[in-house]
């Protein structure tokens, strides 16, 4: 997902998660779709991430072995293959690349974990509001 489409989707989830007095029962109808909504960005954001797993680790074993047996440079020893690896810019682009959809991922499961809790206050508002009135 693209960094702008990834900011609106945050400011979507936000004003969906807006809960007041006057829209509590609302959100509470509306958490199922929220969740299912979030649910599935969210599988379809970590398969992205599974795939661009399988992408840096080819492109590491790609480098590896290029700047252990084909760089001009003898390099000797593992850890200073991974020291050239980590500073070409092939590899810098897809581990950035893959922190950028970590971070979406990270975001979409505290999200989910959040709406699930969500339901669980918004029940126990009602119960707080029911007991106020008198109706517990």
């Amino acid at each position: 997902m693209k960094t702008e489409d990834f900011q609106k989707l945050k400011d979507k989830i936000e004003q969906e998660l807006k809960i007041t007095e006057d829209n509590v029962m609302d959100k509470s109808i509306q958490l199922s779709n929220l969740y299912s909504m979030v649910l599935k960005i969210y599988s379809k954001e970590l398969r992205a991430l599974k795939e661009k797993q399988l992408e840096k680790d080819k492109t590491f074993g790609e480098l590896y072995l290029h700047y252990r047996h084909k760089f001009d440079y003898n390099v000797e020893t593992k850890a200073e293959a991974e020291t050239y690896i980590k500073a070409d810019p092939k590899f810098y682009q897809v581990a950035l690349e893959f922190v950028q959809i970590e971070v979406q991922v990270n975001f979409l499961e505290k999200t989910l974990t959040h709406i699930d809790n969500l339901g669980f206050r918004i029940k126990n508002y009602v119960d707080l509001k029911k007991m106020k009135l008198g109706l517990m």
